[in-house]
């Protein structure tokens, strides 16, 4: 969709090369298979990944329509990753925000991005905090 090179790793070594053939450009976008970090095999492969591209930043992306319980279950699960942030997807399927609050909260970690829609690259923004609080308090709707 975005028309940009891609690269598929099946583990750590294949990832570095991978990195290593992008290293022309100023933004190399890694994203990995959505699983559950309750198997220690997968948080270590997560931990080898992050390590083998030797990554400036990680973001831990959670839906706005996920429940409370699962988020915090999210959040607790990745716990051993330092320093991520937070994507939180799917505004355009909710009327209120609220649940962005919820995240941040469980998370303790800085909200960086949202998504609203499935037009890639157009529909991820930067967090505007004024537009995200007019929403949440409903003062109005909001498109960003």
């Amino acid at each position: 969709i975005m028309d940009i090179p891609l690269r598929t790793a099946y583990n750590a070594r294949e990832l570095k090369t991978a990195v290593e053939s992008l290293s022309d450009r100023d933004v190399i976008l890694i994203d990995t298979a959505g699983k559950s970090v309750g198997d220690a095999a997968y948080r270590k492969e997560l931990e080898d990944y992050i390590a083998a591209a030797n990554v400036d930043e990680v973001f831990l992306v959670i839906s706005v329509v996920t429940g409370p319980r699962v988020c915090k279950e999210i959040v607790r699960n990745y716990a051993f990753v330092p320093n991520y942030k937070l994507i939180v997807t799917k505004l355009d399927e909710v009327g209120a925000w609220g649940n962005i609050l919820n995240i941040a909260d469980y998370a303790k970690k800085p909200l960086s991005y949202i998504t609203m829609g499935q037009n890639v690259p157009d529909d991820i923004s930067q967090v505007d905090t004024e537009k995200l609080a007019d929403n949440i308090i409903g003062r109005r709707e909001v498109v960003l």
